[in-house]
């Protein structure tokens, strides 16, 4: 176990507690944004995963698949004292870049990635000007300061806007207004220079801004969480596409000011994985500009580690005498993966019977009906609840109480899975409802295309071959058959446990997750195989999900 600096915990946030790790929902909610009292957060947040180090050295931004925790990384600077925070309103602020772009590309401006660059800039920076205003104790102490707090305060039209929100509204207006009144502006870069607060460009607050602040004992992060929705134009490779320079402009910005050693402020943006390959390729220059990005990968033990911290919190806030054997105190104590394993397992049974009759352990089996996301730690959550219902709770899991709970669990996280990409695929439930009932859990290309014909998946979709099997392997429904796998498991490689794309030559063997294939009804998932033919059945175990695996799968990872 290891200490973490947190703020005091107090009897009032163990109640609080008790209400969010409920008897029905023990590990508690799984969406990271729904809890804002900081002791609280920092209960429930994992500080020593791999990829919160990575960002913590000053990584801009975060890619990652729905519910791998994106929101929690890129609002952990919350929980530092020593840190300010300014949150972007991330729909407010792609809106107004979008909306800025495209008029003056209506209006036929030039608008290169410099000018798109800049507005980001510009608008980053006026958050950070309000932070730097707000948090002045007295009225301003030197020339630079009255240089940040005339311009706000002219922003905010002789007052300080009440948040980061209204000082970009502001701001944004005042550019709007320039535009629509002033129509020898040329670029956006003459439309930016043309805006003044209180008689100061925003160049010249930006210069006295970065002056203020290497004074400035605390740090200022900046951060912006990933949009819900993007634009229904997407893919953005046109070349005038107001969206694709919207996006190579944010993507410079990044590039650029996140990889400077003299910056004044810290970056951190979230990015959907889901969504990765088309607005990676905005970018003009991938080298320079995603040099430092953070792809957020979880590995099996990290998950455990997680479920375990969670668990311990849930039971001592609710006195389960169990907890007495760890030293556990939350917002005091992180348990590392010992501990955290331990505590799992002081109420699950070290082993189960699977669906088709074998005897399997029973973390390996709740992993491998995951796609290593935090999220997907609903079957914990399904299982002890279903446990608790029973009101048995100085009991042990029934093994039976397992492996319903994970079919229980398994629709939702099949469907959570497949929303996340209806902005790429929204054919693939389509080909997997078609496709997976009459494919075994080991097949070859030739049988997919075999069933794909069979089962008229290009009449019902209109997508080729190729097509239909890219995006089963992006949501994760087929991966590929790795050689030398075990005598008990198939063991496969899907896409999720790669930072790029996982490619398919000819001839490969390919295999089903056991997420699709339970859910989707293969010939051989556990419900359609009786009798002796349960014997023959290999369960497919996905790579990356054995917490004993020697070493970490992400150590090969190449993009």
């Amino acid at each position: 176990m290891s200490s973490r600096r947190t703020p005091a915990w107090t009897d009032s946030h163990s109640r609080e507690l008790r209400q969010i790790l409920t008897i029905d929902r023990p590990l508690g909610p799984l969406d990271a944004d729904v809890l804002r009292d900081p002791v609280l957060s920092a209960a429930l947040y994992d500080p020593e995963n791999r990829v919160h180090r990575a960002i913590d050295t000053g990584a801009p931004f975060v890619v990652g698949r729905k519910g791998a925790g994106k929101t929690a990384f890129v609002h952990a600077p919350m929980l530092d004292p020593m840190v300010d925070v300014v949150r972007l309103p991330k729909a407010d602020v792609y809106q107004a870049v979008f909306d800025l772009i495209e008029k003056l590309t209506e209006r036929n401006s030039t608008v290169l990635v410099e000018h798109s660059e800049r507005l980001w800039e510009s608008i980053v920076w006026c958050a950070v000007l309000w932070k730097v205003a707000s948090s002045m104790q007295s009225t301003p102490v030197d020339s630079d300061e009255l240089v940040v707090y005339d311009f706000v305060m002219g922003i905010g039209e002789d007052k300080l806007p009440r948040h980061e929100e209204a000082m970009i509204a502001r701001f944004v207006g005042r550019v709007s207004t320039a535009f629509s009144t002033r129509s020898g502006i040329g670029g956006l870069g003459e439309l930016l220079g043309s805006v003044r607060a209180n008689d100061v460009e925003i160049e010249e607050a930006i210069d006295a801004g970065r002056a203020v602040l290497r004074r400035r004992k605390r740090q200022i992060i900046v951060i912006m969480d990933s949009l819900e929705r993007y634009p229904a134009n997407l893919p953005v490779m046109n070349y005038d596409s107001p969206q694709k320079l919207a996006f190579e402009g944010l993507f410079r910005f990044l590039g650029q000011h996140g990889s400077r050693t003299d910056r004044s402020f810290g970056l951190r943006f979230a990015f959907p994985a889901e969504l990765w390959h088309l607005l990676k390729s905005a970018s003009s220059n991938h080298a320079k500009d995603f040099d430092r990005r953070v792809v957020a990968h979880w590995n099996a033990r990290e998950l455990i580690t997680m479920a375990g911290n969670r668990l311990a919190a849930f039971m001592y806030v609710h006195e389960f005498a169990e907890i007495k054997q760890i030293d556990f105190t939350p917002a005091r104590v992180h348990l590392g993966y010992p501990d955290a394993l331990r505590t799992l397992m002081t109420l699950l049974p070290r082993e189960i019977t699977n669906g088709i009759g074998g005897p399997e352990d029973t973390i390996g089996y709740l992993l491998r009906h995951t796609q290593l996301l935090p999220r997907h730690l609903i079957l914990l959550n399904q299982i002890l609840g279903d446990h608790f219902a029973r009101g048995a709770p100085g009991e042990k899991v029934r093994s039976d109480t397992v492996v319903r709970g994970v079919h229980r669990a398994e629709e939702r996280i099949k469907n959570d899975i497949l929303s996340a990409y209806d902005r790429v695929h929204p054919f693939a439930g389509e080909v997997c409802a078609k496709m997976i009932p009459n494919l075994p859990l080991v097949f070859s290309t030739d049988e997919a295309r075999q069933q794909y014909v069979h089962t008229g998946v290009k009449k019902a979709t209109g997508h080729e071959f190729p097509e239909a099997v890219r995006a089963l392997v992006e949501v994760g429904a087929v991966g590929r058959v790795i050689d030398g796998s075990q005598s008990r498991y198939v063991v496969g490689e899907f896409e999720y446990t790669r930072p790029g794309q996982l490619s398919l030559g000819a001839g490969e063997r390919l295999c089903l997750h056991p997420l699709f294939a339970e859910t989707y009804s293969s010939p051989e998932c556990s419900t359609r195989v009786l009798g002796s033919a349960r014997s023959r059945i290999r369960p497919i175990y996905p790579y990356g999900a054995d917490p004993d695996l020697a070493g970490d799968y992400r150590d090969d990872q190449t993009d």
